[in-house]
């Protein structure tokens, strides 16, 4: 019997490899640093098999049709977070922001700049005190609005939180 447990764990894996199959290795592709991805596609009465001959019967299981694999596309590099600019949409949220606080016509405010910054960490470079923050660098934006002369400092992340930031010297 221990002989027997003895051989049963290695028959065992080489049986789950077995079955496991083998695939064949992506084609060469002429940008080496480009990964290929597939797709297996299995054929349909639609797809470009040949038509049954009289020696082949018309009772083939279709799983012995060999499958066709088309390419997709390569997925591109994402872009950065921070384009330089402020999305358009997070600075009208802003400037409702400010309109609503000063009570004012939002067409009256401008923007006098909108950039992409990165936070030093979850305060968005405007703290509160006695307030702790995660000291992790954030992807966000600075825009500053003016109102009557006056400008006001919005600070937000790209998740689109922003805060108006009211410290002096900022």
């Amino acid at each position: 019997m221990f002989r027997f447990r003895r051989w049963m764990i290695p028959i065992g894996l080489i049986l789950a490899l077995a079955a496991c199959g083998s695939t064949a290795p992506p084609a060469a592709t002429t940008e080496p640093t480009a990964i290929q991805r597939t797709e297996t596609v299995a054929p349909s009465a639609t797809s470009e098999a040949p038509a049954p001959s009289a020696a082949t019967s018309s009772a083939t299981p279709a799983a012995t049709a060999t499958p066709t694999v088309r390419a997709l596309p390569t997925p591109t590099a994402a872009p950065p977070l921070n384009t330089g600019e402020a999305p358009p949409d997070l600075v009208q949220m802003m400037i409702a922001d400010l309109a609503g606080r000063l009570n004012i016509n939002p067409g009256t405010i401008s923007v006098q700049s909108a950039e992409a910054v990165v936070w030093s960490d979850s305060s968005l470079g405007c703290p509160m005190p006695d307030v702790m923050y995660m000291q992790v660098l954030m992807d966000g934006y600075k825009v500053v609005l003016v109102a009557d002369t006056v400008p006001y400092d919005y600070h937000a992340a790209v998740d689109g939180r922003f805060v108006l930031c009211e410290q002096a010297g900022e």
